[in-house]
């Protein structure tokens, strides 16, 4: 099945990784065990967790007691956050092949595609681990979204 919004596989990973890690409140918790629970590839689930560490939102550690914790505090993590650190910057532009310019008068899709990236980037950064299952979304991103 084809997708819109265009993230990664191991974006989702991430993001749902983020999720079970902060769930577990401070205590570390395994690549083998998130891989197991989101029935996913663990050496897939090792390459997210690198990742993951490499931009500072966890700290890991080996060993029969290591696995992974969050390095900051839930809520000041975003989805945004997440997935930049699997696909780096969200480009704002629009233009599958990244050019600044169409090669045609104006684009196929009419701004369409910035559109939606820069939706998705508004939602990802109006979104936190802590408020997960409480909807995670910070008061400007409300307040904007019920004027329309």
């Amino acid at each position: 099945m084809a997708k819109i919004v265009g993230l990664s596989e191991a974006s989702y990973i991430a993001l749902h990784c983020m999720t079970l890690i902060n769930e577990n409140r401070g205590e570390r918790v395994s690549v083998k065990d998130m891989a197991d629970k989101l029935c996913v590839s663990e050496a897939h689930m090792a390459k997210v967790i690198q990742r993951l560490s490499r931009s500072g939102l966890i700290k890991t550690s080996r060993g029969p007691k290591g696995g992974e914790v969050l390095a900051k505090r839930p809520e000041d993590i975003t989805y945004l956050d997440i997935v930049e650190s699997i696909e780096g910057p969200i480009e704002e532009t629009g233009c599958v092949f990244g050019r600044e310019s169409c090669v045609y008068k104006c684009c196929i899709f009419e701004g369409f595609l910035a559109d939606i990236a820069m939706q998705a980037k508004e939602w990802l950064a109006s979104h936190t681990l802590a408020g997960f299952g409480k909807g995670g979304k910070s008061e400007n991103y409300n307040e904007k979204n019920n004027q329309n």
